[in-house]
């Protein structure tokens, strides 16, 4: 994937009547053949930002601590596992708590990385549309989950400096920006009536959520409770409540589902149907299969 560099030049007369006596322009110019850079960085209490803009457009992730970030008419708060989004020219300023000293990941980008791919055009319109309230997400929601585990991807692929690794960052930066569209756009349905849920039974509830969506990924009982930050034991206890039955028979019964409906909608292979369902083996599924439907898959597509 070759992208032409835009120039973007010096700030014209234009930009820069913008800029208060307490505003600069920060140019976060990208190196020489570079569409995405990123860098950790670690922010002082001691050394506050005055409003500023960007001629880059910006993504950041709050690996740690927490603040505030001032946009023209909203203050909002900031917090760890937070997702930033800082379109180029936008007015803002970062403060942060006392003896706080964040570290946040910084992902500079330009237009470039949104061209030659038929949903760029909207998906870079998407961005420059947020709404101030909508600039700042959380990445613990269900559907981002994912997100901090592509910037890790992202930052290596950067570091690394083989080949082709600005190609595979943009596709893991585009990544992020459609599962941030799909969140953005999308109505969550509750997966039960709860009129009284507590903190800790909503975060349960998110990773059964997130199963739903992502059952064909390796999915264990360890990584959902650590996901919702409780003991397996007490995730255990809560998920049998919420849903009526054990981590695994929930998770089989979702994937027997959609490999009865692909079974159903074409003549895929049944090893392919298998994999694709996230069962590791052939000789399991036929196994979870039968004890879910009482046939064997050849016989349930016949």
């Amino acid at each position: 994937m070759s992208i032409a560099r835009k120039n973007t030049g010096t700030p014209g007369p234009a930009r820069r009547s913008l800029l208060c006596a307490r505003e600069v322009l920060i140019d976060n110019v990208l190196p020489l053949n570079r569409h995405v850079q990123i860098y950790e960085k670690k922010h002082f209490v001691n050394r506050p930002y005055h409003y500023h803009y960007h001629l880059t457009n910006q993504l950041l992730y709050v690996i740690d601590g927490e603040g505030q970030l001032h946009l023209k008419k909203k203050d909002l708060d900031i917090r760890k596992h937070d997702l930033i989004i800082m379109m180029k020219n936008v007015r803002h300023q970062l403060s942060y708590k006392a003896k706080c000293q964040p570290t946040v990941s910084v992902i500079n980008f330009s237009d470039d990385i949104f061209d030659g791919f038929s949903f760029g055009k909207s998906l870079l319109s998407f961005l420059r549309t947020l709404k101030e309230e909508k600039a700042v997400v959380s990445t613990n929601n269900y559907r981002l989950i994912d997100v901090p585990l592509l910037l890790k991807e992202m930052l290596f692929e950067i570091k690394g400096e083989v080949k082709e690794c600005q190609q595979l960052t943009i596709l893991k930066l585009l990544e992020i920006f459609l599962l941030l569209k799909r969140y953005r756009s999308e109505k969550t349905v509750p997966f039960t009536e709860q009129h009284h849920t507590s903190a800790t039974e909503k975060k349960v509830l998110d990773t059964i959520r997130y199963i739903e969506i992502n059952y064909y990924k390796k999915l264990t009982l360890d990584t959902m409770a650590r996901m919702a930050c409780i003991s397996n034991r007490q995730y255990i206890r809560i998920f049998k409540r919420l849903s009526g039955k054990t981590f695994v028979r929930f998770l089989n019964g979702i994937r027997v589902n959609y490999a009865k409906q692909l079974l159903q909608r074409n003549n895929s292979k049944i090893t392919s149907v298998c994999f694709e369902t996230g069962f590791e083996d052939v000789s399991y599924f036929y196994k979870i299969f039968k004890e879910f439907t009482g046939t064997t898959p050849k016989v349930f597509r016949s």
